[in-house]
């Protein structure tokens, strides 16, 4: 066997080798994808193995299971994978096998959910390094199946959901990168978005899809329940649970990321606008959102009674009082490693929610917390 060199693996390419512990057992299999720095940074420091020149594997030891796939890893890897379909769709136009590739992704989704949806929820908030459109498109599709599931969805139907929210705005993915710098829309933008719901439909069945509920549902993600919505100005029982949930994920991931002409809301407060939306979204999903997700969804910051900032790192049975860590102390200067706080003591009860582009540099340590 050969140690792998530091410069044999790079993050976000696929490993060219099978890649072996010391032992001789398989831990990555060649095309895997390491999309997280910290787990690179990992297996170069324990140290790992790759066959010789020959080919000859190195050991006559059965590979054992791979193991699984940290979530917060996956949800980048899946990112990372949707960035390449819609590179391909802006760059010719189309991709070779969409529907299925999309369905694979959606099924990544799916398995982070299954493995920790608090850690799901904050690899998804916490990617700064995603453009707004994957980031948009990941977390409305995580959102998708932990509301699904909790509404009764089964798994087959929540694939199609999924899918329908990776491929939710792929009617206006040509001017993403232009609204990510425009400080107002033009006419002409506000046009494209009004009509990105029948455009993607009609894209979506250009590449391949020929399901009815995936297509439903990003034709129709943007009615409302008072029929104040686009593109057929539907209303109440015209729209169908899946229809429903969409709706309500796409809104919320919208309201926490920032566009030029828009500044993103803290999660508890996208919740409330959501809450105060109750004509258009059904309150029974918005509160089945709340009770699943919390008060505080996962990976969000906070501000305590005490001065110092925590990340939320998952819900508890008191939605409004969730488990955290303390990574910034009362004078403002960043932790050695972050704290473990009881946010039902007063010195550390919430105060408020601080703003995800404010702590920007410290985003890579906190991942840690959910690894």
């Amino acid at each position: 066997m050969q140690r792998v060199q530091f410069n044999e693996l790079c993050l976000g390419v696929p490993i060219p080798f099978d890649v072996f512990d010391t032992e001789g057992t398989l831990l990555l299999r060649k095309g895997y994808i390491v999309s997280y720095q910290g787990s690179l940074d990992r297996l170069l420091a324990e140290g790992v193995f790759r066959t010789d020149m020959t080919g000859a594997p190195p050991s006559t030891k059965a590979p054992m299971e791979e193991p699984p796939v940290p979530t917060v890893e996956l949800m980048f890897h899946t990112r990372h994978r949707l960035g390449r379909v819609f590179g391909g769709i802006l760059a010719v136009g189309k991709v070779a096998g969409f529907p299925e590739r999309l369905r694979d992704m959606a099924g990544a989704i799916q398995k982070a959910a299954a493995q920790n949806h608090y850690a799901a929820l904050a690899g998804a908030y916490l990617d700064v390094e995603a453009s707004y459109i994957l980031q948009s498109h990941i977390q409305s599709a995580l959102i998708t199946e932990i509301l699904g599931k909790s509404a009764g969805f089964n798994s087959e139907e929540r694939l199609s959901m999924i899918c329908a929210a990776l491929s939710k705005d792929i009617g206006m993915i040509e001017i993403h990168e232009q609204l990510d710098r425009k400080s107002e829309l033009s006419d002409v933008h506000r046009i494209v978005i009004k009509n990105h719901t029948i455009a993607g439909y009609n894209k979506c069945e250009e590449l391949g899809v020929v399901d009815g509920l995936w297509l439903d549902s990003v034709l129709l993600h943007h009615e409302r329940l008072d029929g104040s919505g686009y593109p057929r100005k539907l209303n109440g029982d015209q729209l169908a649970g899946a229809t429903r949930i969409l709706a309500i994920a796409d809104c919320f991931g919208a309201m926490v990321r920032p566009r030029p002409y828009r500044k993103a809301l803290v999660g508890k407060d996208a919740l409330r606008e959501l809450f105060l939306l109750k004509e258009q979204f059904s309150t029974d999903l918005i509160q089945l959102l709340i009770k699943t997700i919390g008060v505080f969804p996962p990976g969000s910051l906070v501000r305590l009674a005490n001065g110092e900032t925590a990340v939320v790192v998952r819900s508890t049975e008191d939605r409004s009082h969730p488990l955290i860590c303390s990574f910034i102390n009362t004078s403002g200067m960043p932790m050695v490693e972050p704290q473990s706080r009881n946010s039902t003591q007063a010195k550390y009860a919430i105060q408020s929610m601080e703003p995800l582009e404010k702590y920007r540099v410290h985003i890579h340590g906190l991942l840690k917390l959910w690894l």
